[in-house]
């Protein structure tokens, strides 16, 4: 039983400075952006101040705008005219306004609260009226990701930092869903949307040996009915065998881009937002093909994440999706492979199988229990956010740490992994097993104490 050790102890360690989730939306509008908080060895030229000679001279994501002796500053700058031949550093969009005439982009016209207030993508607030305009306040415990549209300010010395973004901006590092209209198949040859799937429904899922089978969803890692959110609209065409060359155009399927699909060609599934025009995505018969004929941003209310044994299911018209989203950033995850610094991405080692193996303790636990169904404020189950929180914590350590951590989780989640297969090739209830063998153990050190006792009372 002391194998378990390691893994019960890094939960309860890392827990309490892992933060909480929130939604997301990748849009934003850089005219909002102004000076940055961030503190700097050397002081940076504020809004509408000057006299700066580069863009490196002023704070934050202003720039410095450099004119000749006569040339109006932008409009944004009342006053400053007089101030001949200075350069002063200015929002981007401000920048484009030089004359006093009037204008169809409300985005520059900038009130009093935009300089008194934080604005999106800054650390500091404490609530929501801290913010500017209608952003609101993401509260982080230690170690929490940043909202993941802010994901390039996600420093180290801001671990601590709450941040100002737009309400739908997701501090989980993004959603791992599909919109509610995202269409599934269920056991008697017909499709449902998954808004309508229940715990324990039998979906059509591939499983290792790549079977074409029906599993009932054991639980939802992401379930929220009306929350907003910003998905890729992947569009095919599935095309049919060479004889009859039947091609249709299949149901739109709407996923997080974070979300993983399998592609022709590729073992492991990949990022939906790595996924091109062209591309031929894996389906349930080797004789269709779907073919990729567009994508675009699709926005939908509600977002679903259904989890079934294999770590599948398939979606649209018969594509093949994983349950799970890459976890690190994409810059250097394309593929989904595990990244450490330094060393790169581990090419034995895929997000898909870490998060597979993470479930695995609650499969065997939990299984289909109601009572391990617990969801935190924004619809995640609570086993799958400690996972995703503690995927961002560890990415802002050492590779060491890294390292020290991630060895012994594998041995720990292997092991379980192993034991989930073991049960399921005998047939076993895995929840019966695991209380007779949690029972058997308690029996065997109870009788250990005795024994001790007994060798006690003996030796006086």
């Amino acid at each position: 039983m002391l194998i378990f050790l390691p893994y019960f102890c890094m939960l309860a360690l890392l827990q309490p400075a892992l933060g909480r989730d929130a939604s997301e939306d990748p849009s934003f509008l850089r005219a909002m952006e102004a000076t940055s908080i961030t503190s700097q060895r050397r002081e940076l030229i504020g809004n509408c101040k000057g006299d700066c000679n580069s863009d490196d001279d002023c704070n934050g994501h202003l720039i410095c705008y450099q004119r000749d002796p006569g040339e109006r500053v932008p409009t944004c700058c009342p006053g400053k005219n007089r101030e001949n031949g200075k350069d002063f550093c200015v929002t981007e969009s401000c920048a484009a306004h030089t004359d006093a005439q009037e204008d169809d982009d409300p985005y520059w016209q900038l009130d009093d609260d935009f300089f008194n207030k934080i604005k999106p993508c800054e650390p500091g607030c404490d609530k929501d009226d801290d913010c500017y305009n209608a952003y609101v306040c993401f509260k982080r415990n230690f170690g929490a990701a940043i909202p993941s549209c802010c994901a390039s300010r996600n420093y180290p010395t801001d671990n601590d930092r709450n941040y100002c973004a737009v309400r739908t901006c997701n501090s989980s590092g993004g959603s791992l869903c599909f919109s509610g209209e995202t269409q599934v198949h269920v056991s008697g040859g017909k499709t449902v949307s998954v808004k309508d799937l229940q715990v324990g429904d039998q979906v059509l899922t591939r499983n290792s040996q790549g079977d074409m089978i029906y599993q009932p969803v054991y639980a939802f890692a992401h379930r929220h009915q009306s929350r907003p959110t910003q998905f890729l609209g992947i569009q095919t065409t599935t095309a049919g065998d060479a004889e009859t060359k039947d091609s249709a155009e299949s149901p739109l399927l709407e996923m997080s881009r974070e979300h993983m699909v399998y592609v022709q060609g590729k073992a492991k599934p990949i990022r939906a937002d790595t996924i091109q025009v062209g591309d031929i995505l894996q389906g349930i018969s080797s004789k269709q093909q779907h073919v990729v004929t567009e994508i675009s941003p699709a926005a939908s209310e509600g977002l679903y994440a259904p989890l079934t044994r294999s770590g599948t299911i398939v979606v649209s018209n018969g594509i093949v999706a994983s349950n799970y989203i890459a976890m690190q950033e994409k810059q250097t995850n394309d593929a989904g492979y595990v990244n450490l610094p330094g060393i790169g991405p581990l090419s034995f080692l895929h997000q898909a199988d870490v998060a597979h193996m993470w479930l695995s303790p609650f499969r065997i636990f939990c299984g289909e229990l109601e009572v391990c169904q617990s969801f935190n404020a924004d619809g995640f189950l609570h086993y799958a956010s400690w996972g995703l929180r503690l995927v961002h914590f560890m990415e802002q350590q050492s590779l060491w740490a890294q390292i020290l951590v991630l060895i012994p989780m594998l041995i720990v989640l292997s092991f379980f992994a192993t034991l989930e297969h073991v049960l399921d090739m005998a047939g076993s209830s895995p929840t019966i097993v695991i209380l007779l063998l949690v029972s058997a153990a308690l029996v065997w050190l109870g009788f250990r104490r005795q024994i001790r006792n007994l060798s006690l009372l003996g030796k006086r």
